[in-house]
């Protein structure tokens, strides 16, 4: 890079500063958006999120899986949650790309080329790992969870049976 495209590229603080607030207004608008078009579905997406408790749950002979809700609004917060983490989920490329847009002038052609494999990447494994987590923690805890609740050496005077919240999960 010359001396002339460095010059070219500078810009005052208050420039900078300027589309600093127009990228994350940017971001914030999406991740509102979405936010409000989760909510709507957010039933759904609980839904789909407790599947695999309900399953584990299952194989490990528990037939009637409910869950249940302990506070007033303990249900209408687990959807707000559930449809912020759904936004965050589904707006993380707009708001990483934007980051990006405003991080990019700044670099070198040498230096965003070596970030281009984690621009890629980045979302790849972050799906990947999310739905791994999904079906892996509730196989992994739930057979000990229940093994500690009944313990089998012993003739329990009142048989437990673990009430799962709904805002825990």
């Amino acid at each position: 890079m010359s001396r002339e495209d460095i010059e070219a590229t500078k810009a005052p603080l208050l420039d900078h500063l300027i589309e600093l607030r127009g990228r994350l207004i940017k971001s914030l608008v999406a991740f509102v958006v979405l936010f409000v078009l989760c909510f709507t579905v957010s039933r759904q997406i609980y839904n789909i999120l407790i599947y695999p408790f309900e399953w584990a749950a299952r194989s490990v002979g528990d037939p009637n899986v409910k869950l249940i809700y302990t506070a007033p609004l303990e249900f209408f917060f687990t959807h707000m949650k559930v449809a912020m983490f759904g936004a965050a989920f589904i707006g993380f490329p707009v708001i990483a790309s934007q980051l990006y847009m405003f991080v990019a002038p700044g670099l070198y052609r040498h230096e965003r080329q070596a970030f281009l494999p984690y621009l890629i990447a980045t979302p790849v494994f972050f799906l990947l790992l999310q739905g791994l987590s999904e079906w892996w923690k509730p196989m992994a805890a739930e057979p000990t969870i229940h093994k500690f609740a009944d313990d089998e050496d012993e003739e329990p005077q009142v048989r437990r049976k673990p009430l799962q919240t709904a805002g825990k999960h």
